[in-house]
């Protein structure tokens, strides 16, 4: 068994110096932790270097980690640095059995969505189009591309996160990138008007990335709270499931559905009478009436109406 718990993971970053073999001095953001399918994450510093840390929480989490670690350890410093420290938290402490960390060094930067609204769309043309010659010059698929695990630094230098999905073999993305495009054109500044010609540093413009979301119940409707009681996504909706894969289904009082993510940005207009969210692949089945469709992981629908 090489994978633990969400809790566990918690009390680890919680309790370094009685948890963690190697990593005891590291400073930990607790607010940033949150878990999805594979994996519980964490925001930290390292030796001076901004890391995410990341447990794994599934059976299959340690094979897509290794398998994208040695992947990435052929690129030299292209794809940024991304190792696993084996036996590193405590998991059971009847037992001493320990499970594995990874570390992803967390780049300096501007996530792509906040770049939509604030730089041209020439330059975010150009900046995909070399992220894109990355993955073709090294022949691999992210797999996963959002517009929150694309940063680009004040060096004009783009970098993904989230890089435990990197497989080999280009094209896993084309689909993604196609889509990225289109909100760039619909979003992005033309050149003439754009505020930003260099990329602010990560920490500079934006608050810390979200935790965890707690659905509530209020006479109005059911909303999210983060972890400090702070209503952060309107209690709006008929209903809602918890977040998985940064991804909740919503239904509105209409009892029409969608799914939004873990910043209340809509991902799929709640305009359908049903969503299954498939969390293996991130694909959303969506009923229409007696109709059906998939759409991706960023609302794109991939099949005709059948």
């Amino acid at each position: 068994m090489r994978y633990c718990s969400y809790t566990a993971f918690v009390n680890a970053i919680r309790n370094p110096h009685a948890m963690l073999r190697t990593l005891c001095d590291a400073s930990f953001d607790i607010d940033t932790a949150e878990h999805t399918k594979h994996f519980a994450e964490c925001h930290a510093t390292v030796d001076r270097r901004n890391v995410t840390l990341y447990a794994p929480i599934s059976h299959e989490a340690m094979t897509l980690a290794e398998n994208a670690a040695s992947i990435i350890h052929t690129t030299g410093d292209a794809l940024g640095r991304f190792y696993i420290l084996n036996r590193e938290l405590l998991c059971n402490t009847t037992t001493s059995y320990y499970c594995p960390l990874v570390v992803e060094h967390r780049p300096v930067g501007t996530t792509l969505r906040e770049a939509l609204y604030t730089h041209s769309r020439d330059k975010l043309h150009r900046g995909m189009a070399m992220l894109r010659d990355t993955f073709t010059r090294y022949d691999i698929s992210h797999n996963h591309l959002t517009l929150d695990n694309i940063v680009v630094d004040d060096h004009h230098t783009w970098h993904t996160t989230h890089n435990y999905y990197i497989s080999r073999g280009v094209g896993g993305d084309d689909e993604l990138f196609s889509h990225i495009a289109m909100l760039i054109d619909d979003r992005a500044l033309p050149d003439a008007i754009a505020v930003h010609d260099s990329f602010a540093p990560y920490c500079a413009n934006r608050q810390p990335l979200v935790g965890h979301r707690k659905r509530i119940v209020t006479q109005r409707g059911v909303g999210f709270e983060d972890e400090s009681g702070n209503l952060v996504i309107e209690d709006i909706y008929l209903s809602a499931t918890d977040f998985d894969e940064n991804r909740a289904i919503v239904v509105t009082h209409e009892h029409k559905v969608g799914v939004i993510d873990r910043y209340g940005h809509t991902i799929i207009e709640p305009m359908y009478d049903d969503i299954e969210y498939d969390t293996d692949d991130g694909i959303s089945h969506v009923r229409l009436g007696d109709r059906y469709a998939d759409f991706d992981y960023n609302g794109v629908q991939t099949t005709e109406w059948r």
